[in-house]
């Protein structure tokens, strides 16, 4: 079990790398900036989930794979704001 956030976003990373796949085509394929996903990498930040589903498709991965905090993170409500 990850608990620290930084084990928790090293997830991220470990699943990017087992897919192959470089940030830069990470981005590509899930229209998520470079920056962005060195961000979450990173652990300075949590993702929406809308964010996580995308990340997660782009790796052919369900988001709790990619995020085992999957459940707990933020949906973005229709008018662009964070919301539980």
């Amino acid at each position: 079990k990850l608990s620290s956030r930084t084990g928790f976003y090293s997830a991220l990373q470990r699943c990017r790398t087992e897919a192959g796949c470089t940030q830069v085509e990470l981005a590509r394929r899930s229209g998520i900036s470079q920056p962005r996903i060195c961000v979450l990498e990173a652990g300075a930040a949590k993702p929406s989930k809308q964010v996580a589903v995308r990340i997660a498709a782009a790796l052919r991965m369900k988001p709790d794979a990619v995020f085992p905090d999957f459940e707990s993170l933020r949906s973005l409500n229709r008018a662009g704001g964070a919301s539980r």
